[in-house]
């Protein structure tokens, strides 16, 4: 596998920091199918002039109906089907064009991806930011040293075949391709929090945050943290923190908080700066809740009252996108309508949804047993391959 210039990115975020510096770049891409593998020979990385179709970011190409007749073969079931619009495994090439704002002049600019499958290699401007090959893993280039300030800059993606197997889990309806998440770009001072998990713990009444600060540490760098409600029904709960070293943990008060149930889907809202001095270099909001799940004998209870689970299961079917959904107003729908029913409880059976499906599910009041993330030894011998080895630490990082 080859990682170049690879860093952890957190894409299509549920919620931004009034200070965060971020645009998006969904929606109309250039496009073009490679069947012979021309692209990189011919040098279409240069400009997305020769990319003649249009193309809609985030999907899968085949959903759109981009490549050839006949059917797929869907692996798990050792069957021929036609599954999408069109059937085609191969290499695609994306385009698109876009401007750093001239107030970003003198940022740290970072391009951000969602997601790729099966594998990506990214230009921007002629130059190469780097590759990726784990599909479901969010990834980000820092792209300071090549972007154009006030004008446009080029950005083209290569999607192609290299470790298709590592998508298995989620290819049983048939093989898809493409940029499936988000896509956008970022700028940051000279640190930046490179990731940033808050955990709710009921029994201390605290958020601990642990924050990994990539960059420049110098004295004066500082978290500023706010938590409150999302529906500002308690006052906000500030904290300060001072940083002096890449990696820590602190802990937020929030006494008394309001806890999270199926019946009472209480969230937090936790807003985070990460400043030097008096200048932001990065921020970012987050969302969480207060639970307190626990097995005691035979009975499942919620924040200490015993809970009946009414559960049903999820079999990764995305009909609207063919690979995996990041709408997150249909997944409301379709989980609200679990509630409605009656369902407390889904268990998501040989994949990992993405996180806005468990944003959702935050929301609506429905717990999620997901599968654990793992490749199996079936799809790899399928495949007419080896077995791949755990993914390298600094890019585990999920969105």
């Amino acid at each position: 596998m080859t990682f170049i210039n690879l860093r952890p990115a957190r894409a299509n975020p549920l919620l931004c920091h009034p200070q965060e510096l971020r645009r998006n770049l969904d929606g109309e891409w250039r496009f073009r199918l490679d069947p012979e593998d021309r692209g990189v020979h011919e040098g279409w990385f240069h400009s997305a002039d020769c990319l003649l179709d249009v193309i809609q970011v985030p999907g899968c190409w085949q959903g759109q109906g981009f490549g050839g007749g006949g059917n797929d073969r869907v692996w798990d079931f050792n069957l021929e089907a036609r599954v999408f619009r069109a059937a085609c495994k191969g290499t695609g090439w994306y385009g698109r064009l876009f401007r750093v704002p001239e107030a970003w002049a003198g940022k740290r600019v970072w391009i951000n991806f969602g997601g790729a499958h099966p594998s990506a290699e990214v230009w921007l401007n002629g130059v190469q930011l780097g590759e990726n090959d784990l599909p479901f893993v969010p990834f980000a280039f820092d792209a300071t040293g090549v972007v154009r300030w006030c004008k446009d800059n080029e950005l083209l993606v290569r999607v192609h075949e290299r470790h298709r197997e590592f998508g298995f889990s989620f290819s049983w309806q048939g093989n898809w391709s493409g940029l499936y998440r988000g896509v956008d770009f970022t700028a940051t001072g000279p640190s930046w929090l490179e990731r940033c998990d808050v955990l709710p713990d009921v029994d201390a009444g605290v958020i601990r945050l642990r924050a990994a600060v990539g960059g420049e540490i110098g004295a004066g760098t500082r978290l500023l943290v706010h938590a409150a409600p999302v529906d500002n029904s308690r006052p906000t709960c500030p904290a300060e923190f001072d940083v002096t070293a890449p990696r820590g943990e602190w802990q937020v008060p929030v006494p008394q908080p309001l806890l999270w149930s199926p019946d009472h889907p209480c969230l937090y809202r936790v807003d985070v700066e990460l400043r030097q001095g008096a200048d932001v270099c990065d921020a970012r909001s987050e969302r969480t809740g207060f639970v307190k799940l626990e097995a005691v004998g035979r009975q499942i209870r919620i924040n200490g009252e015993p809970y009946y689970l009414r559960g049903s299961g999820d079999f990764v079917s995305c009909p609207e996108t063919g690979c995996p959904d990041t709408d997150r107003a249909r997944w409301r729908r379709k989980l609200q309508t679990l509630r409605d029913y009656g369902y407390n409880y889904v268990r998501c059976q040989s994949y990992v949804y993405g996180p806005e499906y468990y944003d959702a599910a935050d929301e609506v009041g429905l717990l999620v047993q997901s599968e654990m993330a793992c490749w199996a030894a079936g799809a790899a011998a399928r495949a007419g391959t080896s077995m791949p080895g755990p993914s390298p630490p600094r890019i585990t990082t999920p969105s």
